[in-house]
């Protein structure tokens, strides 16, 4: 196939690239079965100004605390009993502020050195939330 790369436009890097506060929207979201067996409900949002990150959220026992306080940030405040499976649909739309910091650094090792790598994650996401 041949493009003509004179008409394509470079694309504008939409994520959110710097620690801050800031207002959010959940715009769209995925379940994520992770390769430990776990459920991950990560939703997109975005700022007023179209930039996005994301807000991963497990759906283990441990992790249910931070779920709870995203709820919460959204207006929510659920009680008792829930299906945890049917929150995406109902969250989708919703504000909050969220301090975004960058992603969990990636750890692997080198297999021909045995040597730790560490590397800082590119990608910045949401790691705490408030109500608007």
């Amino acid at each position: 196939m041949i493009y003509n790369f004179d008409e394509i436009k470079e694309m504008e890097n939409n994520y959110i690239d710097k620690e801050g506060n800031y207002e959010l929207k959940v715009v769209d979201y995925k379940v994520i079965d992770t390769t430990n067996g776990n459920i991950c409900h990560s939703y997109k949002c975005e700022t007023k100004e179209g930039q996005t990150t994301q807000a991963n959220l497990y759906v283990t026992p441990k992790a249910l605390w931070k779920y709870k306080l995203f709820l919460k940030a959204l207006g929510l405040e659920y009680k008792g009993n829930i299906d945890v499976s049917k929150l995406p649909e109902k969250i989708k739309g919703l504000k909050f502020k969220g301090f975004v910091t960058r992603g969990r650094p990636k750890t692997t090792t080198d297999v021909a050195t045995g040597e730790t790598i560490t590397e800082e994650s590119k990608y910045f996401e949401v790691e705490r939330f408030e109500e608007c």
